[in-house]
């Protein structure tokens, strides 16, 4: 199915058929159809430039990055060629819900089979250094806040990017950025936000915590300095200091020495203090109080099972459970296992992706609820003997 996709679209890759680009065009159809199986299977980022890599020096001499393969031009190819199904990049970030304890990688199919919870945050902070999160967590501002914290490693790829969008267009949480005082981190917070080639319809309303070159100065943090190799992006929002810092001094070609202050110059306390007031500067400062429909069934379900802990823990302080479920045991456990062999025999006939213990135990449960009726008479026979 993918194979014919390629094949009209052939004409459009001719125009640039002896540059990187066309080149690495021309061999994906074949590496993506090896790598998958036809398509049968999934494939990550990586995965495919390790089949496209060899294919392509076969015709070139020339290097091929897996940055500038994966982040340009798989994209490039989606869009102006045809769809890859199954592609997935590898995670890089995490979230970290507040409350529940609940870690999850954020790589392509990790987003896609994320389910936003109910009522358990409604804010979501991206922070720039996955390096930060001990400090955060110790702090518990995700809790305090009802905040999800999802760090990362520089710019939000993609999925990250995706999970935001979700949160926010559909679910209405706000989203928030924190980020070094640098020309990449203010690209950070518009990347988050806005557009791009690689994903043209993004959008999401973000508010940006900064650190920007004032709160740095502000908080006294000490700057360092750094090189900066490719030209300012244009489309940066900055004020006359964070533009003198960010232009810098020549150092050569095409290199020129700059200003920053990175989050990590903050002491943890100081940090902590910092995105708590960002925070409630932004009114930001709300604790989730659902509707009283669910706190109604909440509290329900937590009274019904709290009684049902204290019935069993009474039954447990006057009758001898666990000499009833041995004497139990004794005397139906030949009744249920019968052929477990043939158990098993059947269950990987029927799907040889069981295993051995899941067969059984099903087995034994199907078995179980056959003979209910037997088990109820004896233990209701021998509960009467253990009256008190």
């Amino acid at each position: 199915m993918f194979l014919p996709l390629v094949q009209r679209e052939v004409g459009r890759v001719s125009r640039r058929a002896n540059s990187l680009a066309g080149l690495v065009y021309q061999v994906l159809p074949a590496a993506y159809a090896a790598g998958t199986g036809d398509g049968a299977l999934p494939i990550s980022a990586r995965s495919l430039y390790y089949q496209v890599r060899p294919r392509l020096q076969q015709r070139t001499g020339r290097d091929l990055a897996y940055n500038y393969f994966a982040y340009n031009l798989l994209p490039a190819y989606q869009r102006e060629q045809a769809t890859l199904p199954g592609l997935y990049y590898d995670p890089r970030g995490e979230l970290h819900e507040p409350h529940t304890g609940m870690r999850l990688q954020l790589g392509t199919r990790e987003v896609a089979r994320y389910l936003l919870p109910a009522y358990t945050f409604n804010k979501l902070l991206y922070v720039e250094k996955k390096g930060l999160w001990p400090v955060l967590q110790q702090a518990r501002l995700a809790e305090r806040y009802d905040m999800a914290v999802v760090v990362g490693e520089g710019q939000p790829v993609e999925a990250i990017r995706e999970l935001c969008e979700r949160a926010n267009s559909h679910a209405g949480y706000r989203v928030f950025v924190l980020h070094d005082a640098d020309h990449h981190g203010y690209s950070i917070a518009r990347t988050l936000a806005e557009a791009t080639t690689r994903m043209p319809d993004h959008w999401v309303e973000v508010t940006d915590l900064g650190l920007t070159v004032e709160d740095a100065t502000g908080a006294g943090l000490s700057r360092e300095e750094y090189t900066r190799s490719k030209a300012l992006p244009s489309n940066l929002d900055l004020t006359p200091t964070a533009l003198d810092w960010f232009t810098g001094e020549p150092a050569g070609d095409k290199r020129w020495r700059c200003q920053r202050v990175e989050l990590n110059a903050f002491t943890g306390p100081d940090l902590v203090a910092y995105i708590e007031a960002k925070l409630e500067d932004a009114g930001a400062t709300d604790k989730i109080v659902p509707p009283e429909h669910v706190l109604l069934d909440q509290a329900r379900g937590q009274a019904d099972t709290a009684l049902r802990v204290w019935a069993e823990n009474w039954l447990a302080e006057h009758f001898d459970l666990d000499r009833l479920a041995i004497a139990l045991a004794d005397r139906f456990v030949p009744k249920v296992v019968t052929d477990p062999a043939a158990w098993v025999t059947d269950a990987h006939q029927r799907n040889r992706a069981t295993w051995w213990k899941h067969a059984i135990a099903d087995a034994v449960d199907e078995r179980v609820d056959e003979i209910e009726d037997q088990l109820e008479d004896d233990l209701r026979q021998r509960l009467q003997e253990q009256q008190p």
